[in-house]
């Protein structure tokens, strides 16, 4: 099963159990529990609705031919990531003074910067 929101899974309860127990790889009896459990109380199923997933971030760069996550990157390696997410945002100027001397100069940018 895919991840679902909220919004979607009150949905497919509207659409009825064998779709429900498709969806969600559950029997139709285990389909028709929660849909009749969600039809007892108007809160339930606008609670659904307005629930929605936390945005993830994840931010890693491509190092040596390895995909490194920002976590275990060198300070200077952080900073270029920042700044290649920097590079994409269109119509916005972009000034840089005096780079930290952790700056790593050997990192490889290629392909990272494409539009």
């Amino acid at each position: 099963m895919k991840e679902a929101d909220g919004q979607h899974i009150a949905k497919i309860a509207g659409m009825g159990e064998s779709e429900f127990a498709r969806q969600f790889a559950v029997s139709e009896s285990r389909a028709r529990q929660i849909i009749s459990w969600l039809q007892q109380d108007e809160s339930r199923i606008l609670g659904l609705e307005t629930l929605a997933p936390e945005d993830k971030i994840r931010i890693s760069m491509q190092i040596d031919g390895a995909v490194v996550p920002v976590e275990k990157m060198s300070d200077g390696q952080r900073a270029t990531a920042v700044l290649l997410i920097l590079l994409q945002q269109e119509d916005r100027p972009l000034i840089i003074d005096q780079p930290e001397p952790t700056w790593t100069t050997g990192s490889s940018m290629k392909g990272s910067c494409a539009s």
